[in-house]
């Protein structure tokens, strides 16, 4: 086609649509490049082969030291403080004087408690001596009675034969009447020896009391150690005046210190069943390069608010002594014997309880249960688990990968079997 023939306007329209047909064709026509294959990747790693054991593992926890017998030495009277044998920190032995206060008081009131027990024993005497009296004086005034009785009937008796008269008989029945009331006055006093005798005899007892309790006092004014312990607190000085009931001192055993230790909760049940069969659990705490033995004790019966645990009182065996109360321990506790479990690098550990198996180079997780751990030679801990869907021979993935998945590919560079 001969384009000068085309009118003007038509020449551009025909260039354009010349230039989409060359386009299109050149598109149609151009090579098919070759699709390039995409490669997985493979992730390298570590395993362990799993080895079904039985291990006892051990806990690392924090406790403090306290002890049941912490006293508080107080005074029994009020006196000043003469005199102060000890310091706080000091080690004392039973029996060891702490403590002087001024005796002076308390000599002063023993003594005037004396002189009441002596006042009533010498009341006593002088019951029985009246006592004595009374029956003697007694056996008179009933003779007299008798006496006095036989006048009257005498004196009837002249009446009655004409030479006796009313005077006579009325003077012989006043003398009658006057001697049986002295008679009855010392029957009276006789029959009430036995209730005297026993309002003395309780005045006695309640002065003897008092006595005693002032001797006590006095006794008291010494202040002593109970036990061989330590001074936790010296709380006077020579001079103070001191009242009833205030703490001079504190004092604990050294020999019944404790070590008390929150164990978590998830390891309670284990623990709880090994006390009840019996079985020892030891522990060991290194404190100022020394180590201390341990043995648990008991279990607390109270859970306090906020708290993840029990708290577990431990006995200190040996290497404790010079402990002083509140100190803070680092404790490695060995926990029960556990069956059928494993031990693992913490590296080989997801989340809480999660592990990786290596299923046809693809990694499976697995949840387990942690039951402690272990403490290696060269200080490591590893980790001791326990699951029934893991398996002698299986592969647990020990790198820590921080893509891990379900799935995973993975290359196994390196195994490693035992413990």
């Amino acid at each position: 086609m001969d384009i000068r023939k085309l009118p003007p306007y038509a020449i551009p329209v025909v260039i354009i649509v010349s230039s989409l047909v060359i386009f299109l064709l050149m598109f149609v026509t151009k090579p098919t490049p070759k699709a390039k294959s995409v490669q997985e990747k493979a992730w390298v790693v570590e395993t362990k082969v799993v080895e079904k054991g039985i291990y006892r593992p051990n806990l690392v926890l924090y406790g403090k030291v306290e002890t049941p017998r912490d006293a508080n030495l107080e005074t029994a009277v009020d006196a000043y403080v003469m005199k102060t044998f000890v310091d706080e920190g000091d080690r004392v032995e039973e029996g060891q004087t702490l403590i002087q206060l001024d005796k002076r008081d308390a000599q002063l009131l023993l003594a005037q408690r004396e002189a009441e027990v002596k006042e009533l024993q010498a009341s006593l005497k002088s019951e029985a001596a009246r006592y004595a009296q009374d029956k003697e004086a007694m056996s008179h005034e009933q003779a007299l009675l008798e006496l006095t009785k036989r006048t009257v009937t005498r004196e009837e008796q002249l009446k009655e034969r004409g030479i006796g008269s009313e005077v006579a008989i009325d003077k012989a029945s006043q003398a009658y009447r006057s001697q049986y009331l002295k008679y009855n006055e010392r029957v009276l006093a006789e029959n009430d020896h036995e209730n005297r005798l026993a309002q003395i005899n309780a005045r006695l007892a309640k002065a003897e009391a008092l006595r005693d309790k002032a001797a006590l006092d006095l006794e008291r004014t010494t202040i002593k150690a109970p036990f061989t312990g330590r001074i936790s607190g010296l709380e006077v000085a020579v001079g103070d005046r001191v009242q009833v009931g205030e703490v001079l001192a504190k004092l604990f055993d050294t020999d019944a210190l404790e070590l008390r230790v929150q164990v978590p909760s998830r390891y309670l049940h284990s623990v709880r069943n090994a006390l009840d069969k019996g079985e020892e659990l030891l522990a060991k705490a290194k404190v100022n390069g020394s180590v201390m033995s341990l043995r648990l004790d008991r279990l607390s019966g109270q859970v306090g608010r906020g708290m993840g645990g029990t708290d577990a009182l431990f006995h200190i065996i040996s290497g404790g002594k010079n402990l002083p109360l509140g100190q803070s321990v680092e404790v490695l506790f060995d926990l029960p014997v556990e069956k059928d479990t494993v031990i693992l690098p913490s590296s080989a550990i997801y989340g809480n309880n999660q592990i990786y198996v290596v299923k046809q180079r693809r990694m499976q997780p697995i949840n387990v249960e942690r039951v402690g751990y272990i403490s290696q030679s060269d200080g490591q801990q590893d980790t001791v688990v326990k699951s029934e869907k893991l398996q002698a021979g299986d592969e647990v993935v020990t790198t820590q990968l921080p893509n891990a998945a379900k799935g995973l590919k993975v290359d196994v560079r390196k195994r490693v079997t035992g413990d």
